[in-house]
């Protein structure tokens, strides 16, 4: 009975030492789980304010972009006056402009290689052309004329332009200048929208903007989110 007693002390002591050992790593597993939710915390915040960051950046970048205009479909060719250009753009349109409402007139974008065996418009069709951005001193004057250019926007000659030896027709398009961001929030816009049945995605003062139809309100879509919580929501009511 002795012996008995003296293992089951023994046994009673390594447990006690055994429960307290449980009992410090039960601690620590708490200390831990406390600074990982405090990390997490810290993620959460950091992330948040990285976005509100890059949304600021954007918005301050859009906001240097507020006087120029891209215009898309010009043929390029070596050694171009893209100032000349441009004049025989806006004379074709009716639009009067002076020198002194202009800042700059250039390509943007990565050069193009040209072959000299080929013409400007057979070396580099309209579709691959780099865009012509200009620059307004006035953000009235710009505004001007991307309105003249988007109600007039039809085929120009090619000819007329200095870019071809015979008549060919180019199509244009006008648009307000964007960001890399805005541009890709933009291309995705129309096509997720048009995908959902909406008739209408345009850019003012680079916002995109998206309407079902005529008559509708304009709805903002100033990031990602934006774009999919309005189509998806859409999606689930006509489902239901």
């Amino acid at each position: 009975m002795r012996l008995i007693r003296e293992t089951v002390g023994e046994i009673k002591s390594q447990m006690l030492t055994l429960t307290e050992h449980i009992e410090k790593c039960n601690l620590r597993l708490d200390e831990y789980d406390t600074k990982l939710d405090h990390h997490e915390k810290r993620i959460i915040t950091l992330d948040n304010i990285i976005t509100e960051l890059k949304d600021r950046l954007n918005s301050n970048a859009q906001a240097q972009l507020r006087n120029e205009v891209e215009i898309i479909g010009i043929p390029e060719a070596p050694n171009e006056n893209p100032a000349h250009t441009f004049r025989v753009i806006t004379q074709k349109l009716g639009f009067p402009i002076e020198e002194s409402d202009l800042d700059f007139t250039t390509r943007v974008g990565p050069a193009r290689k040209y072959s000299q065996n080929k013409g400007p418009t057979e070396n580099n069709s309209s579709q691959s052309s780099r865009p012509l951005v200009v620059r307004f001193l006035s953000r009235n004057k710009r505004d001007e004329f991307l309105k003249t250019g988007k109600m007039k926007q039809r085929s120009i000659n090619a000819l007329d332009l200095g870019l071809a030896t015979e008549l060919k027709n180019i199509e244009l398009y006008f648009n307000e200048r964007l960001t890399q961001e805005n541009r890709y929030l933009f291309r995705t816009a129309r096509q997720q929208s048009k995908v959902c049945g909406y008739k209408y995605c345009w850019t003012k003062n680079g916002v995109v903007y998206i309407r079902k139809q005529e008559g509708n309100s304009a709805i903002p879509i100033k990031k990602q989110e934006d774009l999919h919580q309005i189509l998806n929501s859409r999606k689930s009511s006509s489902n239901s």
